[in-house]
C-alpha cells in the first residue's frame, strides 16, 4: 500500500510487512519527511500496513509524529499517533497483534507448502524445463473451476535446452 501512496514503481514480488529496510514505498515515505514532509496526515486502512513488527512500528509511528505528520487509521477511524502513554501501550499491543499474525501465517504458509511438496505438488514458480499443469477438482457456487493444486510436465522443446547445457 505504501508504494502507491510514495509513488513508487509498483514490484511484482510483495515484501513482507515484518521487513523495513527493502520496502521502497516505505523508504520513499520516510526520506519525504526531511526536510519537511510535503502532507501532514498519513491515512492508512490498519497500522499493520505502515509494519508488522512491533518495535519498528512503533519507532516508524514516532518518527511520523516527530515529523509533523499525523497516522490515521480508517479501519478503526482512530488517529494511531500517541497522545499519552495509555494510547502507547494500546498501540504497543495492536503492534504485538501484528507482529504475531505476521508470524503464525508465516508458520501456516510453511506447513502448507511442506504438505504439498510431499504430495509432489508444485509450491514454487514456473522452472525451464516444465510447465505447470493446474489440476481442478469441482466447482465454486458460480460455476467456476477450483483449481486442487499444481504439478509439473516435462516441456519437451526447454527440456532439449536443459539437456544441451548439462
Amino acid at each position: 500500500m505504501l508504494d502507491a501512496v510514495a509513488g513508487s514503481k509498483p514490484k511484482r514480488f510483495s515484501v513482507s510487512g515484518t521487513e523495513f529496510e527493502r520496502r521502497s514505498g516505505l523508504q520513499s515515505l520516510l526520506a519525504a519527511l526531511s526536510p519537511k514532509p510535503p502532507f501532514r496526515i498519513l491515512i492508512l486502512a490498519e497500522q499493520k500496513a505502515l509494519g508488522r513488527e512491533m518495535s519498528e512500528t512503533q519507532y516508524l509511528i514516532k518518527r511520523l509524529s516527530q515529523a509533523g505528520v499525523e497516522v490515521f487509521e480508517y479501519v478503526h477511524g482512530q488517529s494511531l499517533t500517541p497522545r499519552s502513554p495509555t494510547a502507547k501501550l494500546l498501540s504497543s499491543v495492536q503492534g504485538f497483534a501484528d507482529e504475531d499474525h505476521a508470524v503464525k501465517s508465516g508458520e501456516r504458509t510453511k506447513e502448507a507448502h511442506a504438505d504439498k511438496a510431499r504430495r509432489g505438488y508444485v509450491v514454487g514458480g514456473r522452472v525451464f524445463g516444465y510447465r505447470n499443469v493446474h489440476v481442478f477438482n469441482g466447482t465454486d457456487p458460480h460455476g467456476n473451476p477450483l483449481r486442487s493444486h499444481v504439478l509439473r510436465e516435462v516441456d519437451k522443446k526447454e527440456a532439449a535446452v536443459v539437456r544441451r547445457i548439462f
